[in-house]
């Protein structure tokens, strides 16, 4: 993937692209760190779904689980840029939306604790070196992938999410 990454951005340079690949902490732990990937991507797009955490509660308890995934990209990111995409706590549970702990529901009010969780940190991703961590909800609607919108399928908003855009 490195080398694809590499490619993608001599391809891309005429055009001063940034070329970034989307996954989780896991993604790159599973494969020894994947530290060629890290350094060949120019910021991190970073997928954080402490749902699936196999010691997951509630969104708003999903601090640590954040944070250690965070911590990945700190220590091995050399200061660039992290943004986390793929980014929630789902307010429901479908067939493909299953939590590995037992303690973990997807309900609205966890979705939504996990939102107010994350701006409650709002200094702790400013601090974070190659300019603050920055992060938008996963997704716009349940109407594009059910349990993830801040939308539900009638378009209307489930909590009333408004992220703090300053600390």
């Amino acid at each position: 993937m490195a080398q694809q990454v590499k490619d993608a951005k001599q391809d891309l340079a005429s055009v001063k692209i940034p070329v970034t690949v989307s996954d989780m902490a896991y993604g790159y732990q599973s494969h020894g760190g994947a530290q060629e990937v890290l350094d060949a991507v120019d910021f991190f797009d970073v997928h954080i779904l402490p749902f699936f955490g196999h010691s997951s509660s509630t969104g708003a308890a999903a601090w640590p689980f954040v944070e250690s995934d965070m911590n990945f990209f700190v220590k091995n990111g050399k200061g660039k840029k992290i943004i986390f995409t793929e980014n929630g706590w789902p307010s429901q549970e479908t067939s493909s939306l299953k939590p590995n702990s037992p303690k973990a529901h997807g309900t609205i009010s966890n979705e939504e604790g996990y939102f107010s969780m994350l701006d409650s940190h709002c200094e702790d991703f400013k601090a974070v070196k190659g300019g603050g961590v920055g992060w938008f909800a996963h997704m716009y609607s349940d109407e594009m992938e059910l349990g993830y919108g801040i939308l539900n399928t009638q378009g209307k908003l489930k909590f009333n999410f408004s992220p703090r855009t300053s600390c």
